[in-house]
């Protein structure tokens, strides 16, 4: 228990240094961590359903690249210098999924003084990055001129100010959750209610609207957990799955009349895309196109404020839109099956205990992010996610057997 708390210590300690860097280093995190773990864990897995869904929709998406008009490469190898790499995209989400996963298991299996050590670790690393957020707001150009013998590129840096103020979004919940758990008080219902009104604060003076979006779905996921904690999960699950099966249509109607050339801002010019998108999910609606597309499609815009610029950016903005535009309807319904398969296998409300608001609007940010922004093999950003879910199964057991494992861990 020592060596699982020390481990997941120095992950949550290292998180704001993580977040300053625009968040490439979550992946690597998880990815040691689970290393160590992996040998202990190992023996107490089991097969689940929904693991041999996700699988398969993996394997079907590899298969798609051979349809797709992008080339694509799994892994390289260079035997005269001895050098391997992963270069496919599929296969690094993969791989980090297994290490979350594994991850996910230690967590469950900690006792609760390990439990309670790495939270009070991982708290302090989230306040740390919340203030560094603060200072990078009110002082951005001296920061990033101070910076800059590091990081020469300023672009690059107020990018990562917003990609670490949009993790924010996802963990300030949790972080204002966890503070209210260990002391439910006036005083930590206060200092939770800071925290989220000071990430508010920041995504709102940033224009980092994907952010509030994350915000406001995640307390709309908590209110559910409140209202009905014994289906939540069941319903957040099958609602998931119902968007994913019905994107082309849901979305198709929130963009009907989008146009690049009278888009004037980002969310005209996004509802564009999606509108371009949806007609190329038209072409090829079973199968899809095949795996990275997009990427092989660069149309100019013509007209507009917008012109010069591509009317498809690498990726659709839209995770479940890149779903049915790379994998079809098939892709799709593995996906969604899993997700049902998932929420429906977790245990119910009153067996989860103080994890269940946690993971509840980490499923809502999550999934508000993944209707609006980046692209669906992103693994950095769902290195982010499961992180907060490793630290969400830390909470305190509601009771000693909570997911069917003894409250003293293994």
């Amino acid at each position: 228990m020592r060596l699982k708390g020390l481990v997941l210590g120095i992950v949550f300690a290292l998180w704001p240094l993580a977040a300053l860097a625009g968040g490439q280093l979550f992946t690597m995190l998880s990815a040691l961590a689970a290393l160590v773990f992996l040998p202990s864990v190992l023996r107490s897995l089991r097969p689940r359903l929904y693991f041999g869904l996700l699988a398969a929709f993996f394997i079907f998406a590899g298969v798609s690249t051979l349809w797709s008009p992008q080339p694509h490469v799994f892994v390289a190898f260079d035997f005269g210098q001895m050098k391997f790499a992963v270069r496919s995209e599929i296969v690094r989400l993969g791989l980090l999924l297994l290490a979350q996963g594994v991850l996910i298991a230690a967590a469950l299996r900690a006792d609760e003084r390990t439990r309670a050590g790495v939270q009070r670790i991982a708290h302090v690393a989230l306040f740390t990055q919340l203030g560094m957020l603060v200072l990078l707001t009110a002082f951005e150009q001296q920061l990033l001129d101070m910076l800059r013998p590091i990081v020469p590129d300023t672009g690059e840096g107020v990018q990562n100010i917003s990609r670490n103020s949009l993790i924010m979004s996802i963990a300030a919940p949790v972080l204002a959750l966890g503070i209210v758990e260990r002391n439910p008080s006036r005083k930590s219902l206060a200092i939770a209610c800071g925290v989220i009104l000071a990430t508010a604060a920041i995504l709102a003076y940033r224009e980092v609207h994907t952010g509030l979006l994350a915000l406001a779905a995640a307390a709309i996921a908590i209110a559910l957990v409140h209202v009905v904690p014994r289906y939540a999960f069941r319903i957040m699950s099958s609602a998931i799955a119902i968007l994913i099966m019905t994107a082309p249509l849901t979305f198709g109607l929130l963009t009907r009349g989008a146009d690049f050339a009278t888009a004037t801002d980002s969310a005209s010019y996004r509802a564009a895309i999606w509108a371009r998108v949806i007609e190329i999910i038209s072409q090829h609606p079973i199968g899809g196109g095949g795996l990275g597309v997009l990427r092989t499609m660069r149309e100019p815009i013509e007209a507009g404020v917008f012109a010069g610029q591509f009317t498809l950016p690498n990726h659709a903005h839209n995770m479940m839109l890149q779903l049915w535009v790379e994998t079809g309807a098939i892709g799709a319904a593995l996906l969604s099956g899993t997700v049902v398969l998932l929420g429906w296998r977790l245990p119910a409300g009153d067996r989860l205990g103080a994890a269940e608001m946690k993971g509840a609007a980490i499923c809502g940010g999550m999934l508000a992010v993944a209707s609006v922004s980046f692209d669906l093999w992103n693994e950095w950003w769902w290195a982010v996610g499961g992180l907060m879910v490793v630290l969400a199964c830390m909470a305190p057991r509601a009771v000693d057997d909570r997911c069917g494992l003894p409250a003293g861990g293994r």
